[in-house]
């Protein structure tokens, strides 16, 4: 029997927190089994979370073992058979020929399930094939989280998500303590600080209890919201409180929606020809209270120079052009331009091709204090939608501002991020804040609806993508569900 390869735990994971040395609970009286307020006041003397056992690297050895697979085990050190969804296993199939990367592939399947803190496989001949087993390391389970300090169950359930008998992963527990301290920063805490620890409770190592401590400190809260600097003062501020409805005084600072905030005044701004303003967002905190400025440079006026409409034309030019109502010489307006590529979308659609994009392209000349503006209509092969439940009511369109739930992930299923579990995502639809596929992939969705959508790397993140989450080039996978439109 030949042992392949490992898939290592905590060395993949990385990022964490430092830990500390496993270590058991002490007994003060030999054989003394601890009670749970002993066991209480051990784990949360600690500072540190404890860690997984030991990484084993093993050699990975070329398999010499050829022939078809005559069965496929997931064992544990002591050779009982661990219960794993089909898919896991899925890369090697029964009577198919062994094939050590769909053993590699197996194994990191298995690691990813978060139940295992090691996966070694093994491979023996026999009877003209092969036998394959997955040696399974099962992490310890949590046995009881413990509460300290200024908070409740209640939090500690919804934010950090941690419960008895649930695999114990520090790594997975560094990344719930940020959700909980971002997550009592959403309701005003800004001082708030979350502290989590952890003791192994038998000598095997086999379960941890767990400590939370939060201080929560005082609420902070908004005394003062506004655009300072700009001709437009008094507008931008109208703007603010039509669009802003959560960061207004006397409520706590909602910082997704500041960002919202930056977006929407930098489309007020270039709605007035203000294309090369500047906004710098400043939040001064004083006591319990914080005043929130966004300091505007304004810029000099920019005018239309010279526009056109090119590319993948399925209509004769003129009936694009009609569509652009600016001309040269008159104050760039962003919203013009909007609606005039929606113009220029609903006439692709009508011919037949909404699989094309369309792209504004504008040339800023400062010497000139014009923007040359070409329109590109332009193929955009991979992008596509399918819709896994239609909802009711009308059609999201620009304009709207939609909420919703949504998974992003990779062609391989990785999921980069979620906001299930956490406030729905709400955003303006043609306001620019978020990527162009994901815009357009909401674009006609129902509320009620749910969307599987299919994002080429041109309307994604790009040859760059978004590290370390988001490689390169890559394609994305949104589902979408639909929550409400306004």
């Amino acid at each position: 029997m030949k042992r392949l390869a490992a898939v290592l735990l905590c060395a993949a994971c990385g990022g964490a927190a430092p830990v500390g040395p496993p270590v058991s609970l002490p007994s003060a009286h030999g054989s003394h089994v601890p009670t749970e307020a002993e066991r209480r006041a051990a784990v949360c003397e600690r500072d540190d979370l404890a860690s997984l056992a030991p990484t084993v690297a093993l050699s990975p050895n070329v398999a010499a073992d050829s022939g078809p697979v005559l069965d496929v085990a997931v064992l544990d050190a002591a050779g009982h058979r661990e219960d794993v969804r089909a898919e896991a296993t899925a890369p090697i199939a029964i009577g198919a020929p062994f094939d050590e990367a769909a053993a590699r592939e197996t194994s990191r399947r298995l690691w990813k399930t978060g139940r295992f803190a090691d996966v070694a496989v093994e491979s023996s001949a026999d009877r003209g094939g092969v036998r394959v087993v997955f040696r399974v390391t099962p992490k310890p389970s949590i046995a009881h989280v413990f509460v300290a300090g200024e908070t409740s169950s209640d939090d500690v359930a919804t934010a950090l998500r941690l419960e008895p008998g649930a695999p114990y992963d520090p790594v997975a527990i560094v990344s719930a303590r940020r959700e909980l301290r971002a997550a009592l920063e959403s309701k005003g805490l800004l001082d708030a600080d979350a502290t989590v620890s952890s003791a192994f409770v038998t000598p095997d190592r086999s379960s941890v209890d767990l400590c939370v401590r939060v201080k929560r400190g005082a609420v902070v809260t908004i005394d003062a919201i506004g655009a300072h600097g700009s001709a437009y003062d008094r507008d931008l501020d109208a703007v603010l409180a039509s669009e802003d409805t959560k960061n207004v005084p006397g409520s706590v600072v909602d910082r997704d929606v500041l960002d919202r905030d930056e977006v929407v005044l930098a489309g007020a701004l270039s709605d007035r020809g203000l294309v090369t303003h500047k906004i710098e967002r400043k939040l001064v905190r004083h006591g319990d209270a914080i005043t929130i400025s966004f300091d505007v440079t304004d810029g000099p006026v920019f005018h239309y120079g010279k526009v056109d409409v090119r590319g993948q034309l399925v209509a004769p030019k003129a009936e694009y052009t009609k569509l652009v109502t600016f001309k040269r010489g008159a104050v760039f307006n962003r919203s013009e331009v909007a609606k005039a590529i929606d113009a220029i979308r609903a006439l692709d659609t009508s011919r037949g091709r909404p699989d094309l994009d369309v792209e504004p392209e504008p040339n800023v000349d400062a010497a000139t204090g014009t923007v040359a503006l070409v329109i590109e209509v332009k193929g955009s092969p991979g992008f596509s939608t399918v819709d896994l439940k239609r909802g009711a009511g009308r059609a999201a369109a620009s304009g709207d501002t939609a909420t919703l739930h949504y998974t992003g992930k990779l062609l391989d299923g990785t999921v980069f991020d979620s906001s299930i579990g956490r406030a729905p995502f709400t955003f303006k639809l043609g306001g620019g804040s978020v990527i162009q596929g994901f815009e357009r992939g909401v674009m006609g969705m129902k509320v009620g609806g749910k969307r599987r959508v299919t994002i080429p790397p041109d309307l994604g993140y790009g040859k760059r993508g978004a590290p370390p989450k988001i490689p390169p080039s890559s394609t994305l996978v949104f589902e979408i569900e639909l929550l409400s439109i306004q």
